[in-house]
Formats: structure tokens, C-alpha cells, sequence
């Protein structure tokens, strides 16, 4: 619903949780915005038809880039994650959830991870490859194997903001990723506390920057 509404052109609105449910957060960014514009966009939303039918969308649909001939297809193992700084020194059985759990996402060179303003709300480790992060198109900075991205739109931060995807990752080489979805990123926070340290460490680093400077991480 959010993106019929983006691609119609007649509004914005973004996304957040209230009470471990997905809603929809209509906040008035312009202040040229007047009560008409409101009572149509909620015209809109209350007769555009949606289906609501609960579904996982396939992977092979969800990342149209990947090229399953790849030779880093295989599935990562406990020991390729144990040299992930992120997953450094934590039990075995936790390593070894996340490599089930996991979605192994093969990007090649050229080819977009996330985009800016996204809504989606997967959570990236990079197991090999690099790429690099831009802002409004001007080059931010770099990451590489080891390095993870989107825990600023998969984490609900203050009364369950959800916040879009503030940086464009393109991958510079072929990349190899492990993708966890927002709950799933969450409840291995919940599980193990050096995980959410590092993870929530790094988020405030990258909003600290956002606010000082337009540039961010993802």
C-alpha cells in the first residue's frame, strides 16, 4: 500500500510498529500540507484495494539481482561466520541459528543491496566482496567482509519508529551476503547482549553522523 501510494505521486507516508503490528505513520513533512491533502490521502487509503493476504515472499522474487550460478553459493558454515566481528566469541549454537536462518544473498558487481528511502527492513552481514555506501548519490564510505548494514531500518527506535533506508549500498565487487530479517536480528539482540552492543553501537555511531552531517552508513 505504501508503494501504490508513493508511485501514484500524490503522497509520502512511512512505516512503524505499534505493538509488534506493522502500521502505516502518516506525518506532515511539508509545511505546505493543509487538512485537504490529509482527508484525500486518507480517502486514498480507504478505497485503494490491497491484498492482505499474509505471504513470505520468495527470495528468488525479493532480490531479482541475485545469480544463483554464483560460485559463493553455498550455504555460509559456523566457521565462515565465526570470523564476523559481529558474531566474534558468541556460542556456537547462536552461529549456527543465524546460518540457518539466514538468507544467502549473492549481489554482483554494478548492482544495488538497498536503496535510499527503501522501506524494506532486512539486516546484511558481508561475508565476502565489498561495496560502497552513498547518500544522494555522493560516495560516503566503503565497507567490506565482516562489515554489516541496515540495523538502522530493522531496529524500532522510540515508541517503534521505523525509520526508511538512509544510504544507497552498491556492491564494488561480486558480494556475497547473509541477510536476517528485522525480527530475526532482533532476537538474536535479545539472545545474546554482546551482539546488541555491538549492533546498537554501531547504529548510534551512524545517527550521530547523520545529524551533523548528511552522510550515513545505511
Amino acid at each position: 500500500l505504501l508503494t501504490k501510494l508513493l508511485d501514484s505521486g500524490q503522497a509520502m507516508i512511512s512505516s512503524t510498529r505499534l505493538l509488534g503490528r506493522y502500521a502505516l505513520r502518516a506525518c506532515i513533512l511539508n509545511h505546505g500540507t493543509t487538512a485537504t491533502d490529509v482527508d484525500s490521502v486518507l480517502q486514498w487509503l480507504a478505497t485503494t484495494p490491497v491484498d492482505t493476504t499474509p505471504r513470505r515472499t520468495p527470495l528468488s522474487q525479493k532480490t531479482a539481482d541475485v545469480q544463483a550460478g554464483w560460485p559463493l553459493a553455498d550455504a555460509a558454515t559456523v566457521d565462515e561466520l565465526a570470523s564476523v566481528p559481529l558474531l566474534a566469541g558468541i556460542d556456537d549454537g547462536w552461529r549456527r541459528w543465524v546460518a540457518a536462518v539466514g538468507r544467502h544473498r549473492l549481489v554482483p558487481a554494478g548492482h544495488s543491496v538497498v536503496r535510499q528511502w527503501q522501506l524494506d527492513r532486512d539486516f546484511y552481514l558481508i561475508l565476502a566482496g565489498t561495496a560502497e555506501v552513498s547518500v544522494e548519490e555522493q560516495h560516503v564510505s566503503s565497507l567490506h567482509p565482516g562489515d554489516f548494514f541496515g540495523e538502522l531500518a530493522a531496529l524500532d527506535w522510540g515508541a517503534s519508529f521505523g525509520y526508511p533506508r538512509l544510504a544507497t549500498v552498491t556492491a564494488t565487487t561480486d558480494l556475497y551476503l547473509l541477510a536476517l530479517t528485522d525480527a530475526e536480528m532482533r532476537q538474536l539482540m535479545a539472545a545474546v547482549p554482546a551482539v546488541d552492543a555491538r549492533i546498537r553501537a554501531k547504529a548510534a555511531a551512524r545517527l550521530r553522523r547523520t545529524s551533523e552531517a548528511p552522510n550515513t552508513d545505511a
